[in-house]
């Protein structure tokens, strides 16, 4: 588990104990990670759970924590799932400000990395801000590696 920063809720992570064994895991500001092993087969893989930055000046912070997690678990498949706080294209944007440089930079990460996006069937934006000058975007994700 990670504590909560500011206001944010913080983060868990968890499993079911009688099928998957925990191998190790690693924490950052903004990613908690956990080896897992299934027990009946062996197969070892990572999950991780990100709450990013929603301040600007700290998203290089944050890409750099989902490099790092890429470079620890790099040998097993890796689910990454979490609130990112950035969006992939401008359209996933209504009433907020888009930053290009962000975009571009989170979507050179996801393909130098090798992940692969899930899409939440159902669920065409993950935030509002629910005020008279609605905003709205789409900022969580689920990606997996393509080991």
């Amino acid at each position: 588990m990670i504590d909560s920063c500011g206001v944010s809720g913080g983060q868990l992570v968890g499993w079911n104990g009688k099928l998957y064994e925990k191998i190790s895991q690693l924490s950052t500001r903004y990613i908690i990670s956990v080896k897992l092993r299934e027990r009946s087969t062996l197969l070892s893989f990572c999950v991780s759970s990100v709450y990013g930055s929603n301040d600007h000046s700290f998203k290089s912070f944050f890409l750099q924590d989902i490099r790092n997690i890429h470079a620890w678990c790099s040998s097993e498949p890796r689910v990454l799932t979490g609130n990112f706080n950035m969006i992939r294209f401008m359209h996933e944007c209504q009433g907020c400000e888009g930053n290009i440089v962000d975009m571009e930079s989170f979507n050179d990460l996801i393909r130098g990395l090798g992940f692969i996006y899930i899409p939440i069937r159902g669920r065409l934006v993950t935030w509002s801000n629910k005020r008279a000058m609605f905003a709205f975007a789409k900022f969580d994700r689920f990606l997996i590696s393509d080991v």
